[in-house]
């Protein structure tokens, strides 16, 4: 299902909704602090959620980042929060997308265990 809506709507678990609400808002954040645009210029939120997985992107007219892009702390945030993340740059926009798998399960207290990320938070 390919759609136009907000994250908190989505037919998904508290806890990946959470993660997709966070890395969602550091791509926005990007999109206002770095991609250079007019206010004329429209920020794109686009949802699909699949059976094992919601992707969500975050499109502007912007340039997207260099070639040799290092990764600041936003990008670490979405990092950590999602399975995938990238970026596709088209002629007309450049889009940041992140996955985050519907299936992964929820540790004893309730946070979800996600590869080598630890339930208390982002650090290691």
């Amino acid at each position: 299902m390919l759609g136009r809506r907000v994250i908190a709507e989505l037919p998904i678990g508290a806890a990946p909704k959470a993660l997709a609400k966070l890395a969602a808002s550091e791509l926005i954040t990007n999109s206002l602090e770095h991609a250079g645009l007019s206010r004329a210029d429209v920020i794109e939120l686009r949802t699909e959620v699949g059976d094992a997985q919601v992707r969500v992107s975050v499109c502007d007219p912007g340039p997207g980042p260099s070639r040799r892009m290092r990764p600041g702390l936003g990008l670490k945030v979405v990092e950590r929060a999602a399975d995938r993340w990238g970026v596709d740059r088209g002629a007309e926009l450049t889009c940041f997308w992140f996955e985050i798998d519907l299936d992964a399960g929820l540790g004893p207290g309730g946070d979800l265990q996600r590869g080598d990320r630890p339930a208390h938070g982002l650090a290691r």
